[in-house]
């Protein structure tokens, strides 16, 4: 814990080298929920009929400027799953969410505020399937992609340095390639299989977010 606590603070120290001189910082907790089966990661996050499917759990940490601009880093599609009864090895997932925005409250010292900004999510997905394939031998997909997105937040203080961030966004391109590996048996070598690329647009999802500002 002493570790990360030393990286976080040497991060904080070294937010002036970047133009980011006059900030508040908060640190945030979000929940993910999809609309009508809308999908962060293609292939890893299971297509979904429900109306609204939860998703995942992210940190993440803004960094307000003096303008009244923000950037906001995001750690979003967090997944392992292991489902071995289900023919499924292991299904995992991660991506980084880069968020540019502005403030655009005018009363400083008001319970309500109200932001927005466009964001760019790059993300690596992995599935490892035990013998889903035709020949029955394990297969591997590996995805990367990335998604384009615009982001509102409302957000209304209950405390002085404790808020709530309600944040639906759209994302409007997610595109991404996916590799399937092979892996053959009896020659005991990993063979390339399909290579599909995927394109989703206007995907809906709500956010949720605790944050405490430092």
């Amino acid at each position: 814990m002493s570790v990360l606590r030393t990286i976080f603070l040497l991060f904080l120290a070294t937010l002036p080298m970047f133009g980011f001189g006059q900030t508040r910082i908060s640190t945030k907790l979000y929940g993910h929920l999809a609309i009508n089966g809308a999908r962060g990661v293609p292939v890893i996050d299971q297509s979904s009929t429900d109306l609204i499917k939860f998703r995942w759990v992210t940190p993440a940490i803004q960094i307000c400027l003096e303008n009244g601009k923000y950037r906001e880093f995001e750690f979003t599609n967090l997944l392992l799953q292991t489902a071995p009864d289900e023919g499924t090895d292991t299904r995992l997932s991660f991506g980084i969410k880069y968020e540019l925005g502005k403030n655009f409250t005018k009363n400083p010292e008001s319970s309500f505020r109200f932001l927005a900004g466009v964001s760019a999510r790059g993300y690596f997905g992995y599935e490892q399937l035990n013998a889903l394939n035709p020949n029955g031998w394990p297969t591997e997909n590996r995805v990367l992609g990335l998604g384009l997105a615009i982001n509102p937040h409302f957000e209304y203080h209950l405390f002085k340095n404790f808020y709530f961030d309600f944040s639906p966004y759209c994302e409007v391109l997610n595109f991404a390639g996916r590799d399937e590996y092979v892996y053959n048996e009896f020659i005991l070598e990993e063979l390339s299989g399909a290579q599909d690329f995927y394109l989703l647009k206007l995907q809906l999802f709500l956010r949720f977010g605790l944050a405490w500002r430092l």
